[in-house]
């Protein structure tokens, strides 16, 4: 029958304490980066469900062709996105090519609730519709 070694003076013990710190700081880091990724991809798919919310506001307004200046429009969307509110604002634009106020700046900002965190923020130009021309 063999014998134990009797010299190790704790060594067996130090060495599975020692492995238990190691495979227990592996599997935090594993959590810690699963968490993580599981994170980022909630913010992702919000993210895209803004851009994809702000592009139909911009449709709205890009479809009219033409905006008012100084015009202040806020508001939250529907369910199933809720959590989403807008504030579109026009400003008037002067160009050295355009008469006066002939061309407006449109800026969008999309917030998500409930610590309104601006998420999607979107800036073009159109025309203005008091000096919008017409064809006949």
């Amino acid at each position: 029958m063999p014998q134990l070694v009797r010299n190790s003076n704790g060594s067996v013990l130090i060495e599975a304490i020692l492995s238990v710190v190691i495979l227990s700081t592996g599997l935090t880091l594993i959590v810690r980066s699963m968490a993580t990724a599981v994170k980022g991809e909630q913010r992702m798919a919000e993210y895209a469900t803004a851009i994809v919310l702000a592009d139909n506001v911009m449709f709205e307004v890009l479809r009219k062709g033409k905006t008012d200046a100084l015009l202040s429009q806020s508001a939250e969307f529907e369910e199933p996105f809720a959590r989403f509110r807008y504030e579109l604002n026009t400003s008037a634009l002067s160009y050295p090519q355009y008469e006066e106020g002939a061309v407006n700046e449109v800026r969008l900002h999309l917030f998500k609730s409930p610590a309104d965190e601006q998420v999607v923020a979107v800036t073009t130009h159109l025309p203005d519709s008091s000096h919008h021309e017409t064809t006949e």
